[in-house]
C-alpha cells in the first residue's frame, strides 16, 4: 500500500515538473507578447489622442468648408495618422441643413408656406434671405427672393430666373415670366401679362445654395463599421 501511494505521489511530482517545464519553456514568448501588446496599445492610445484634438479642434470649420453643388445630406469625414505602420483612424459625421425642406415641383404653390419650407431654421438663414426690390430687375441669374410683409406687391419687368416666397400674401403684377416656382403663406394674386413657368434648374441650385454643413453631435468614433 505504501508502495503504491509512492508511485502516485511520484507521478504527480513528474507531471507537476512536466507542467514546470513547459511553463518555463513559454513564458520568454508570454513576456515578449504581452510586452509587444503594451507598446501597440501605447502607440494605439497616443495616435488616439493626437487625432481626437484634431477632429475636436477642426470639425465645425471641415463640415463647413463641405461643398454644396451636390444633393448630398450627410458625410463621414476621416482624420488618419501619419504613420506609415500601425496607422490609426478616427471618424466623424457632418449633416446638411436645407431651407427647404423638400424640391418644389411645379411653378407656383398657394398657401403652401410651411409645407416646403424649415421656417424652425429660418435663423440660420437670415443672413442670405434678402427682401426683393419693388421691381424685379432683368436677370439670368438665379435668384431667391424672400418676402417677409404679410400683404405685398411686386412688379415684374422681363424674364427672370428666381424662386419667390412670400410670408404671407403677394400679388404679382408688370409684364415679364418668372422662371423657377413661387410659394406663399397666404394668397397669390396675379396679373395676366405675369407668366410663372417651372423651372427645374433655378430650383436645384438655390435648393442646394440655400443649405449648409455642420457637425453631427455625438458621430465622431474611432473604429470602421461593417
Amino acid at each position: 500500500m505504501n508502495i503504491q501511494k509512492g508511485v502516485v505521489t511520484l507521478t504527480l511530482l513528474m507531471l507537476l515538473s512536466s507542467v514546470l517545464l513547459i511553463l518555463l519553456f513559454f513564458d520568454g514568448d508570454l513576456i515578449s507578447l504581452h510586452s509587444s501588446i503594451v507598446s501597440q496599445r501605447k502607440i494605439y492610445l497616443e495616435q488616439s489622442l493626437i487625432l481626437q484634438r484634431q477632429s475636436i479642434s477642426q470639425k465645425e470649420k471641415l463640415c463647413e468648408n463641405q461643398p454644396l453643388n451636390n444633393n448630398l445630406k450627410s458625410l463621414k469625414i476621416e482624420f488618419e495618422s501619419r504613420r506609415k505602420i500601425d496607422r490609426t483612424s478616427q471618424f466623424v459625421w457632418c449633416e446638411r441643413k436645407y431651407l427647404f425642406k423638400k424640391r418644389p415641383k411645379k411653378a407656383t404653390y398657394e398657401a403652401r408656406l410651411s409645407q416646403y419650407i424649415n421656417l424652425e431654421l429660418l435663423d440660420l438663414f437670415q443672413h442670405k434671405l434678402h427682401s426683393p426690390p419693388a421691381i424685379l430687375p432683368r436677370d439670368k441669374v438665379n435668384y431667391l427672393y424672400w418676402v417677409e410683409e404679410k400683404s405685398a406687391e411686386l412688379e415684374i419687368q422681363g424674364n427672370i430666373n428666381a424662386v419667390v416666397i412670400a410670408e404671407g400674401d403677394l400679388k404679382l403684377t408688370g409684364k415679364g415670366k418668372i422662371s423657377g416656382t413661387v410659394i406663399t403663406g397666404g394668397k397669390l394674386s396675379i396679373e395676366p401679362a405675369v407668366k410663372i413657368v417651372y423651372r427645374s434648374k433655378t430650383i436645384i441650385d438655390l435648393i442646394r445654395s440655400y443649405s449648409y454643413w455642420q457637425f453631427a453631435e455625438n458621430s465622431w468614433y474611432d473604429f470602421q463599421p461593417l
